[in-house]
């Protein structure tokens, strides 16, 4: 299956799950798609390319004030140990994730990537 029709058979889905999913198209001539879907307060970005055969869905979650203070309050031991079992625990589940800090001991964010080759795209497996 070709890069264009995975492309039309995700915006199908979507459409076809439109009371949960909307979706805006991202103008970006680098690749064939490149959709935000969003749901409740959740955006994923959803890129197919001309290169690979597979799909990209690349999500973050921010920490909340509390939640960044509550980790900068941890010993240096436990706080070295969370961010890479918390990394390992996303790769176990699929994801691909890495952290983005303010500064050498604040994380901001993370950034999780889950890729589905065209192969073994389903429905069930897109959306889970």
């Amino acid at each position: 299956m070709s890069q264009q029709e995975i492309s039309l058979r995700i915006k199908r889905w979507l459409i076809e799950e439109s009371d949960i999913w909307r979706f805006d198209e991202i103008k970006d001539s680098t690749v064939i798609m490149n959709i935000v879907a969003k749901s409740n307060n959740r955006n994923i970005n959803i890129i197919v390319d001309d290169l690979h055969d597979k799909v990209t869905l690349i999500t973050s979650m921010n920490f909340s004030k509390q939640q960044k203070n509550s980790l900068s309050l941890l010993p240096s031991k436990e706080k070295n140990r969370f961010i890479p079992d918390l990394l390992m625990a996303l790769y176990q589940l699929g994801l691909l994730a890495r952290h983005s800090n303010s500064s050498k001991d604040k994380i901001e964010k993370f950034i999780m990537e889950k890729l589905i080759y065209f192969d073994g795209l389903t429905k069930d497996k897109f959306f889970d």
